[in-house]
């Protein structure tokens, strides 16, 4: 059971010593900034286990809650060169966690970019990053440590073509690497090429015109007659977007795709439909601001279950500023999650999560807050349904 007194002391305390500690932070230079970040979350779910399950048959110990402390530092820099821009940041998060330590990790994060201009007609830019992280327990349960490493680099060039349109190309490539070598079949090598006009009005509004191609290469895993999930696949797309700045404080961004997935052996699990994204976004420039979004969307990087997902929900955030330090954050959302390539049989999720957050920022550089959120996911898999409840407590510094 969670111990409401001694979760909110450990807030408390910890709250009002990082308050004494920053309160009198000084600035940097413009051209850098520091990040720092204290969190403690109670989580009495960890592991994403149903209700009826023992906990001892799944992970083999009974603390499926716990309580994770989580300590990060990030420099990051964005230097101006004439038309040219350097930017980036390295960073680390320590994890601890206070009955399943096997779990213990450190996450090194790192980025570098380049943003440049020539004539006035010519943009272009480049970036990789790394991030590592804990893997979710969503789909894998059985208790022990998976750190997925991410890679990208991604690289951009744009020509203007008149006065307000513009042509462009986006190029990505990305691997994905599972320390865990039970894991390491959902390894995978993604490449993904995008062409297209955008345009803009003087008011700020914008258009996207583009066709894309992705491929994903399950790099570990190797298809043989029989087998149910696929070593690798292909996403066409054509689409457009729109962002509409419909008043000062009333946005519309809007976008729909044609999208097609093939997969290298199993047509019986090929995709062709369309996706989109409507966000309504709003703020009042005073104490009140939203967003509410609804989307259908083909994932094809989050799920070890399958080699895609395809993904429709509605989310609604918002924000109230009661006073001038305090503000209470809100966000609910609904989603259904469609299966493909992961077993003969086909698999059905809904996802409802929601969550409340308080938050105090006494100076402009730092800010404190408390956080409640609610999980919960019916599948029709086996032990795919669970309930999860956490309290956060988390404090952020930022000197720029």
């Amino acid at each position: 059971m969670l111990d409401v007194k001694n979760v909110l002391w450990r807030i408390v305390s910890r709250s009002v010593s990082f308050a004494l500690v920053f309160a009198g932070a000084a600035h940097a230079g413009e051209a850098l900034s520091v990040d720092l970040t204290a969190d403690q979350v109670y989580d009495d779910n960890l592991f994403r286990l149903p209700g009826n399950v023992d906990p001892k048959t799944i992970i083999g110990n009974s603390q499926a809650h716990d309580v994770i402390s989580r300590l990060g530092v990030q420099l990051n820099w964005d230097v101006p060169l004439s038309l040219q821009r350097l930017n980036g940041n390295v960073g680390i998060v320590v994890n601890r966690f206070e009955h399943n330590n096997q779990l213990d990790n450190n996450s090194l994060n790192m980025a570098l970019g380049w943003e440049g201009e020539w004539a006035k007609l010519w943009k272009g830019n480049g970036k990789w990053r790394r991030e590592q992280a804990l893997a979710s327990f969503a789909d894998f349960q059985n208790g022990q440590r998976n750190i997925i490493t991410h890679d990208y680099v991604e690289a951009g060039l744009s020509r203007q073509i008149s006065s307000y349109w513009m042509m462009f190309g986006h190029l990505e490539r990305g691997t994905s690497a599972h320390s865990l070598a039970s894991q390491q079949y959902n390894d995978r090598h993604t490449l993904n090429v995008r062409l297209g006009v955008t345009g803009q009005s003087p008011a700020g509004s914008e258009m996207k015109l583009f066709i894309s191609s992705r491929t994903v290469d399950f790099v570990n895993w190797t298809w043989s007659p029989g087998s149910v999930q696929d070593d690798g696949l292909r996403e066409d797309a054509l689409g457009f977007s729109l962002r509409w700045s419909i008043t000062d404080s009333t946005t519309v961004e809007a976008g729909a795709r044609i999208e097609q997935v093939t997969t290298a052996h199993l047509p019986q699990n090929d995709f062709s439909g369309n996706t989109y994204d409507l966000v309504l976004a709003w703020n009042d420039g005073g104490a009140l601001k939203g967003r509410a979004a609804i989307s259908r969307n083909i994932d094809a990087q989050e799920s070890t279950y399958a080699n895609y997902v395809l993904r429709q929900g509605e989310r609604l955030t918002g924000q109230w500023a009661m006073r001038s330090m305090w503000l209470v954050r809100a966000q609910m959302s609904h989603e259904e999650l469609d299966y493909r390539g992961g077993s003969a049989a086909s698999r059905a999720d809904t996802l409802d999560d929601v969550s409340l957050a308080l938050v105090y920022i006494p100076f402009r550089i730092t800010e404190f807050s408390i956080m409640y959120s609610e999980s919960k996911r019916d599948s029709s898999a086996t032990l795919g349904n669970f309930h999860d409840r956490s309290l956060q407590w988390e404090a952020r510094v930022h000197w720029d």
